[in-house]
């Protein structure tokens, strides 16, 4: 579905747009334009000069909406995710606390699975590495981003 927010003031890398138009479809932004003009075939939906802002990556967050990385499960994931979604972020990088080397490698596994999801807002995990003992041998799938 093709979505068009008209009249809005936008936020931009260079600065607000007046009067400005962002294009959706299926979730995701095609154009940011100063252009309010209606595109054939969109919703119109006229923000009536509201502000429209980028949404936030969050970069260290251990979990949210009462739920908590560390508890490994899908479940658990979602929630927090879910919550972080519904106040603005866009995407997001799990926190893992110190924990035990098992748990650590049940939260990146689970971590793993949801990156594979399709448009999943998960794009890699932070993990505090240097609160590890040096003796331990985690094993952390390799396509998880450390940050």
């Amino acid at each position: 579905m093709l979505t068009q927010l008209i009249n809005a003031r936008i936020l931009t890398p260079q600065g607000w747009l007046k009067d400005g138009s962002v294009l959706i479809r299926d979730g995701k932004i095609l154009e940011v334009t100063n252009c309010d003009l209606a595109v054939i075939g969109a919703q119109l939906i006229d923000v009536k000069g509201m502000y429209v802002l980028p949404g936030g990556v969050e970069i260290h967050a251990h979990g949210g909406g009462g739920r908590d990385f560390m508890e490994c499960t899908e479940d658990a994931f979602r929630g927090a995710v879910q919550t972080h979604m519904k106040y603005g972020t866009t995407s997001i990088f799990p926190t893992l606390s110190s924990s035990t080397v098992p748990m650590i490698e049940q939260a990146a596994e689970t971590c793993t699975r949801m990156m594979a999801e399709k448009d999943s807002p998960i794009l890699g995990l932070q993990w505090q590495a240097d609160k590890c003992p040096k003796t331990s041998k985690i094993r952390i799938p390799m396509n998880i981003s450390l940050l």
